[in-house]
């Protein structure tokens, strides 16, 4: 469902993908302007005004694009957020039965889901459109270093995959303990004049900390594991980095490339491996969106809605009689 209502908020507004496109053609821009004015200014010893113009320019273009393609996708996820807590309202409305925990599952839940689509989409138009962009780019300049970024492209998303069926299991351990916590803690407000009567402060004080202990606990050990999925990510992008930037220097050495064209491959690099830094934290928000999405879509019983809402129709509409 949440991908249904993706698409089709992404079919209304074509103005992400021309962001996104235009933010890759900066980008270029922008290193090839700065790549030929260090270039001039090592080689020939002076540089025109209209470069730094260029490179101006190119900053300036840049820094919209990513403002306007931000300020895109919280729209989005704010449009979704409101569609699912519409369709929340009206599932508890139409049931007209306790729910437990409702503000967890409208609160926290849609948080989870919108905070997932403001770091994933980014990264997936990264990765639809600035990716080929980039290596096309190198592809003309360098066969070499495009090849190599080639073979580590597909690295990191098989290592995140492996790390998210790890994951998995302590992601919706974590959202059960916390819906768990909240509905404790819930009920000791409610009993508080009982509490009190009773004078069992100090057992529910205790209870109170043996809950917020295990609690931690928990979200420690799924901290761990991120941290160790985000630091093998950082490591392998590092290290690809690493490797294309001591054998673009060892060729620059011999000969066999030009300054500008070694320079301009170099301040690609961050860039194209950027996606593949932030993927480790956004694969996690997505286990978490995951989670929070099946903790409300068994409210989405919408075969259930239609039926009571036909019957209801019936009866506020009775046949008529004449004489």
């Amino acid at each position: 469902m949440i991908f249904s209502l993706l698409k089709g908020e992404l079919k209304k507004d074509f103005s992400l993908s021309i962001f996104s496109i235009l933010n890759g053609i900066s980008i270029l821009f922008f290193a090839y302007s700065l790549s030929n004015i260090i270039n001039n200014l090592l080689q020939i010893r002076e540089t025109a005004a209209s470069d730094f113009l260029m490179l101006l320019f190119a900053m300036f273009l840049k820094n919209l694009t990513d403002y306007k393609l931000h300020k895109s996708i919280i729209n989005l996820s704010e449009n979704i957020a409101k569609i699912l807590r519409k369709k929340l309202h009206k599932s508890f409305f139409i049931r007209k039965e306790h729910i437990e925990n409702a503000d967890t599952l409208i609160i926290e839940n849609i948080d989870a889901i919108t905070n997932a689509i403001e770091k994933i989409l980014p990264l997936c138009f990264s990765f639809i459109f600035h990716t080929p962009l980039f290596l096309c780019a190198i592809f003309f300049l360098d066969f070499k270093s495009f090849l190599f970024m080639l073979i580590t492209l597909p690295i990191a998303p098989i290592l995140l995959y492996l790390i998210g069926t790890i994951i998995k299991q302590k992601s919706m351990k974590r959202w059960e303990e916390l819906s768990l916590l909240q509905e404790k803690f819930q009920e000791i407000l409610n009993a508080v004049t009982i509490i009190k009567i009773f004078r069992a402060e100090d057992i529910q004080r205790e209870r109170i900390k043996r809950l917020s202990k295990e609690f931690s606990t928990v979200s420690l050990d799924v901290l761990k594991v991120a941290f160790i999925s985000s630091f093998a990510v950082e490591l392998i992008t590092t290290l690809s980095i690493a490797i294309i930037a001591v054998t673009l220097g060892f060729r620059l050495i011999a000969g066999s490339i030009s300054f500008q064209i070694s320079f301009f491959i170099l301040l690609i690099l961050p860039y194209f491996y950027s996606p593949f830094r932030q993927s480790g934290a956004a694969f996690h928000s997505f286990v978490d969106a995951k989670t929070a999405y099946e903790n409300i879509s068994k409210y989405f019983n919408f075969d259930v809605i239609k039926n009571i809402t036909r019957i209801t129709e019936k009866i506020m509409h009775p046949p008529s009689l004449t004489i």
